[in-house]
């Protein structure tokens, strides 16, 4: 099976006058992804253990 590669262009985005914003959106997005999920497990953990349901 052949290696399949990133076409390039999907990166055009990364380059040019708004490159920063571009990527810090998409970073900011997995920042705030983070932080809910550790939100959602103290959660669940904090409930599991002080007996409610």
């Amino acid at each position: 099976m052949a290696i399949r590669r990133v076409p390039p262009e999907m990166f055009r985005f990364a380059i040019g006058d708004n490159a920063e914003s571009y990527v810090a959106i998409p970073h900011e997005f997995g920042e705030a992804n983070e932080r809910l999920e550790m939100a959602l497990l103290q959660t669940v953990f904090c409930c599991r253990h002080s007996g409610s349901t």
